[in-house]
């Protein structure tokens, strides 16, 4: 199973450059969000994890960032098959257009773009 080290970041409906905008949830809005998968959690830091596989294969955790309970982007280091990476994904985005941040690549690619590249599909 592939590691990724990600941000996903909102880029709003004028296609807003990553950082021009925040998520439309508030960092206690997210949590709950994202603590609604069995197993999930959300620390007041900002630390999140999530480790859908009872045998250890599949595990997650990142980080919310925010400035003044404004949402600006998600940190993930991941190892989760393409199955919960789609239960995942839409609880931390919500409504919002999202982009995906590879850092190590130093570049932004789409949704569809990271899922072709991490799980071929």
């Amino acid at each position: 199973m592939n590691e990724s080290h990600i941000f996903i970041h909102p880029v709003g409906n004028n296609d807003e450059r990553p950082g021009q905008t925040a998520f439309e949830c508030t960092f206690e809005e997210m949590c709950r969000q994202i603590e609604q998968l069995p197993g999930a959690y959300c620390e007041p830091d900002g630390a999140i994890g999530w480790n859908p596989a009872t045998d250890g294969s599949e595990s997650l955790g990142g980080t919310i960032h925010c400035i003044d309970d404004r949402v600006l982007c998600v940190e993930l280091f991941s190892r989760l098959g393409l199955e919960n990476w789609k239960r995942m994904h839409p609880l931390i985005s919500g409504n919002a257009r999202t982009v995906i941040q590879l850092p190590q690549q130093g570049r932004f690619v789409s949704v569809d773009e990271y899922e072709q590249q991490t799980y071929g599909g």
